[in-house]
């Protein structure tokens, strides 16, 4: 058991730490925006250090976000991910290559649902993403911010759902400007039998996200498939998250770690709680992780 099971100053318990098998990693799944990167559009230098060592120690590491391929492929390049990783939730995962491990496009009954819904209320933003580009509802200015730290624009507005008509959708994000907007959605997405996972993000504090997904798409299925393609454990799968839509990986990896701005909900699933964005969480849990090894069964 790493350190005898005494945690170094920085990491706490989290509340599932009684069930910690602290098991050997063997592949590190990194949340994005909130866990990877903070207010910066890049890593800080103490997490890519301890990424890099993590890497050179033989621990394969990839990102599991709810953003697109495109939007996260320049941290995957600058940080030199082995992979494989996980795109809008779960509705996408990729090998280490480049290469389509799993597709779960959303059905065109939950696409014209979610045309619908996105059109019910004017604090929200209908994004629907496709395999390399997506469409929005509405140019609505307050949407910039998401927009820019996707690198990427909409390539069209939709004035019907038929537009969409023969393409495949992987992902919509209802972009939300009030909490009350983004409550409202996420319980709708649900009622139409998606999954809808929740994430906020440190660069555009003013904006939820509510993303709905196939039913069987979140991060959970993600790692999963990841972990078969590996030829390795879930046990020996480290997840490390800070919003509810991390929940699902937290439920099936061996190791569930929770940043220190993540709420109460969040922490109580999680193994163990790190400190926050800002503070280089990432970094601790990591170089905390690889100590260990030698003493882990």
């Amino acid at each position: 058991m790493p350190h005898n099971g005494v945690l170094p100053d920085g990491i706490r318990p989290g509340g599932r730490f009684n069930d910690w098998l602290q098991r050997r990693p063997q592949f590190v799944a990194l949340d994005v925006d909130g866990t990877l990167v903070g207010a910066e559009a890049t890593p800080k230098a103490a997490v890519v250090h301890a990424i890099t060592a993590a890497q050179q120690a033989g621990v394969k590491v990839g990102i599991v976000t709810g953003r697109m391929r495109h939007a996260v492929i320049d941290l995957i390049d600058m940080l030199a991910l082995s992979g494989p990783h996980v795109f809008h939730n779960g509705a996408e995962v990729a090998a280490s290559d480049g290469s389509t491990l799993a597709v779960l496009d959303l059905s065109p009954t939950a696409i014209r649902d979610m045309f619908a819904l996105a059109a019910t209320n004017a604090d929200v933003v209908g994004e629907f993403y496709c395999d390399t580009e997506f469409y929005v509802t509405q140019r609505d200015l307050r949407s910039e911010p998401h927009w820019q730290i996707l690198n990427a624009r909409p390539n069209g507005t939709l004035d019907t759902v038929s537009a969409l008509d023969g393409l495949p959708v992987r992902k919509v994000t209802l972009t939300a400007f009030t909490d009350a907007a983004a409550e409202l959605m996420a319980d709708a997405v649900r009622a139409h039998g998606l999954t809808a996972g929740t994430a906020t993000s440190p660069q555009t504090p003013n904006l939820t996200y509510v993303n709905a997904t196939d039913a069987r798409a979140d991060k959970g299925f993600g790692v999963t498939v990841i972990a078969k393609h590996l030829g390795i454990e879930l046990h020996d799968v480290v997840m490390i998250g800070d919003e509810s839509n991390d929940l699902p990986a937290f439920a099936v990896a061996g190791t569930a770690i929770a940043m220190g701005q993540a709420d109460r909900e969040v922490q109580a699933h999680a193994h163990l709680v790190v400190a926050d964005v800002h503070h280089d969480g990432v970094a601790a849990a990591l170089t905390f992780l690889l100590a260990g090894q030698h003493d882990a069964s």
